[in-house]
């Protein structure tokens, strides 16, 4: 009842469109998709990675189980003895009144990655930090399990303003 009278309902991606369409399709023809922006002038060309040199996958984002990353970091641990040059950076908040799983999800993610060369960065809210953060990454990956809880992937779409690749999960807001 309360979208009857609105003459357009923006959804910030196609999934959120879908959904919308879903629940209530007599909204189709006025809900359009228009994506959240990334402000591309933060972002500079990344620098040529000298052969040999440490490489970074980065993972920018809440550091919250449906997120995927103790998915990442089993896979992560996995290929880090065929790939001993690289080195696996978590970026973003743990305390749960930052979006996070909390203290606990994080003491089990460090203690099932010990050993291992993963970085914990914590929350970055500075926009030049984070850009900077980007630009040291030479594969971003976002291994999101919430195929209801995600909306539209600007992290992944800030990796690529920086010049890194993303490797995403196969949700609909991806796609």
């Amino acid at each position: 009842w309360l979208y009857r009278g609105a003459a357009r309902i923006v959804a910030i991606s196609v999934a959120v469109r879908g959904a919308i369409v879903a629940g209530q399709p007599a909204l189709a023809s006025r809900t359009v998709v228009i994506p959240l922006p990334v402000d591309l002038s933060r972002f500079g060309h990344r620098p040529v990675v000298a052969p040999g040199s440490k490489r970074t996958l980065l993972y920018v984002g809440r550091i919250h189980p449906e997120k995927g990353i103790e998915l990442l970091l089993r896979a992560f641990m996995g290929l880090q003895v065929r790939y001993p040059n690289w080195r696996l950076a978590l970026v973003g908040p743990i305390s749960e009144s930052e979006g996070g799983g909390g203290e606990a999800f994080a003491g089990a993610l460090r203690e099932l990655s010990r050993g291992a060369a993963v970085e914990w960065r914590g929350a970055v809210w500075d926009p030049k930090v984070l850009a900077a953060l980007y630009a040291s990454g030479d594969l971003f990956c976002y291994p999101s399990l919430a195929e209801r809880g995600e909306a539209f992937g600007v992290a992944a779409l800030e990796s690529m303003a920086a010049g890194v690749p993303p490797v995403v999960s196969d949700l609909a807001c991806f796609r």
